[in-house]
């Protein structure tokens, strides 16, 4: 059964359903975001994920399945009436993550590595431009790296540490050290019929728009400018309690929708604030020849699937 962020506070106790009940008030009431992990029975195990505290998903992970449960279903199938339930309070990169890796479930391959191997084992999937999730697991360390045909996506990079969560490739180090200590390796693939492959080609094909406009935009206009455009549809994003938002690299989202739609329109909406906020800088006219220039430098692919979801220049005239 998989275990996640090892080296991060948690709580072990055994308990019912009752129980269970009464933690998930808690997480409900503190706002909190994390994991709960019911040992439901010897090969099943149920795993409840909360963004700042509502419970976003619950799944029924056995050794090689895992699906979505109700509500109700959630303490149903107990071996026992009280079972060992795992609590842990994580950042939301660490439980957007952890959603990833259930929506791909279960790992296509298990390996073990030296650590001073893991930045050739990570350039080979480069090489191979693969979609993918990898989750490493050593004693030092626990985390996720997602590769987008074959490129870390940074803010998709989570650990536990003894010291908290970090953000950083241990990579390098590892190789620096020549390090032996072994770290177990589990790839997670993102074939296209996978409801989440859809989800992050969306987000790296309207990240490619965004990254490409504020790059024209700098030059139009100055960095300083650009770091208050960031700043304001940022303040707009929060104010709808999404895990999205802008940086000068494109994209940055990490929000668990219960549809599709409501994705495509929260980006849609992010963009016409995008739109919006650069014309009163440049004036309209000057704005929709910057994202009609910008979408235009896109790949076929990514301006067909754009053009799908209503998220082109035109799409985004008020």
């Amino acid at each position: 059964m998989p275990t996640f962020f090892r080296q991060a506070e948690e709580s072990q106790l055994v308990g019912s359903p009752a129980y269970l009940q009464s933690v998930v008030q808690t997480y409900q009431k503190d706002r909190l975001s994390g994991i709960i992990q019911v040992s439901a029975a010897a090969d099943q195990e149920i795993i409840l994920l909360f963004d700042r505290g509502t419970r976003v998903r619950a799944y029924r992970v056995g050794a090689q399945t895992c699906r979505p449960l109700s509500a109700e279903e959630i303490s149903a199938g107990w071996s026992a009436h009280e079972v060992p339930i795992r609590t842990v309070i994580l950042p939301d990169a660490a439980v957007w993550v952890v959603w990833l890796a259930l929506e791909c479930y279960p790992p296509s391959a298990q390996e073990a590595k030296e650590g001073r191997l893991l930045s050739d084992y990570f350039a080979a999937r480069q090489a191979e431009k693969q979609n993918v999730l990898v989750h490493l697991m050593a004693e030092e360390s626990d985390g996720f790296v997602l590769l987008w045909e074959g490129e870390p996506v940074h803010t998709d990079v989570v650990f536990s540490t003894a010291n908290g969560f970090v953000n950083s490739l241990p990579f390098r180090r590892l190789r620096d050290e020549n390090s032996t200590a072994p770290w177990g390796v589990q790839r997670y693939e993102i074939p296209p019929q996978l409801p989440v492959h859809s989800r992050l080609r969306l987000r790296a094909d309207v990240s490619a728009w965004v990254r490409e406009t504020f790059r024209q935009y700098q030059d139009l206009v100055g960095m300083r400018l650009l770091a208050g455009l960031i700043h304001n549809i940022n303040q707009s994003s929060q104010s709808q309690q999404w895990h999205i938002g802008l940086d000068s690299a494109g994209l940055v989202d990490r929000h668990i929708f219960s549809k599709a739609e409501t994705c495509q329109m929260a980006y849609r909406a992010i963009l016409q604030s995008m739109r919006q906020q650069i014309s009163v800088v440049i004036g309209g006219l000057l704005a929709q020849r910057l994202l009609t220039e910008t979408f235009e430098t896109l790949t076929p692919a990514q301006r067909q699937l754009l053009t799908e979801q209503s998220l082109t220049p035109a799409a985004l005239n008020p």
